[in-house]
């Protein structure tokens, strides 16, 4: 039929034990965080685009990170597929560190993306790297989430809110679910991003002040090509 067939050495074992491996490696890393709403994975799209080391956790594991995250997205791949395509793209970078003195970049992410779990020996690598927070005002990610997810399916939307009540309140979950019906989804959104934004706080507080390198970045407005230039243009000092 016209293919080139190659035999894998030592298997799908070995190969395995390659993708695993990489997840160890001392890799640089630098972690993008920044309240819900700030935009972070278009702009590791732009730095990309830019010239920066990139790898875009979400994109591999098809979920955008949170009880909303699989809506408007293709499924998401096993545990396994998800490691291998990891594997892939850290393995892209493991012969070229020393030519790139900004580090790999990442998006903040707890642990768990979806149904989908990072490896611990990256996790722990994540948990020590430089952070670089985008301050952005509220109104500037309300209306980037807006923008974002206004559009989607409002049942899903809905069930999602639900999976989070507990955490949400029983008030808040019945005045978001009731603007949701009601059309009016910017108070809707106002009031799960002030929820997103509580956890995105307690998350980074839980980290140990003694070994977090943050360092924070003034941005005005959600615009990718902008806040990039600025991260490229080194506006900051990672430690």
């Amino acid at each position: 039929y016209g293919y080139k067939v190659y035999t894998l050495a030592g298997g799908y074992k070995s190969y395995r034990h390659w993708i695993i491996e990489a997840f160890s490696l001392p890799f640089s890393f630098n972690i993008l965080a920044g309240f819900t709403g700030s935009g972070k994975t278009y702009l590791l799209d732009e730095m990309k685009n830019k010239g920066a080391a990139v790898v875009d956790l979400e994109k591999l594991a098809n979920h955008k990170g949170s009880a909303f995250g699989n809506i408007g997205m293709p499924g998401q791949p096993t545990q396994e597929m998800f490691e291998n395509l990891l594997g892939h793209e850290l393995r892209k970078f493991s012969d070229t560190q020393e030519g790139m003195p900004g580090g790999i970049w990442l998006e903040d992410e707890s642990q768990r993306i979806g149904q989908i779990n990072i490896p611990p020996a990256l996790w722990n690598n994540m948990w020590r790297s430089p952070v670089v927070f985008m301050a952005i005002p509220f109104e500037e990610r309300l209306k980037h989430i807006l923008q974002e997810y206004g559009n989607l399916n409002r049942e899903k939307m809905a069930d999602a809110i639900l999976r989070i009540q507990k955490r949400l309140g029983g008030v808040e979950t019945k005045a978001a679910l009731q603007h949701l019906d009601a059309g009016d989804i910017e108070s809707c959104f106002c009031i799960l991003l002030k929820y997103y934004d509580k956890l995105y706080n307690k998350a980074l507080s839980n980290r140990d002040p003694s070994k977090l390198k943050l360092t924070y970045l003034d941005c005005s407005i959600v615009d990718p090509e902008v806040n990039a230039g600025r991260i490229m243009n080194k506006e900051f000092s990672l430690k």
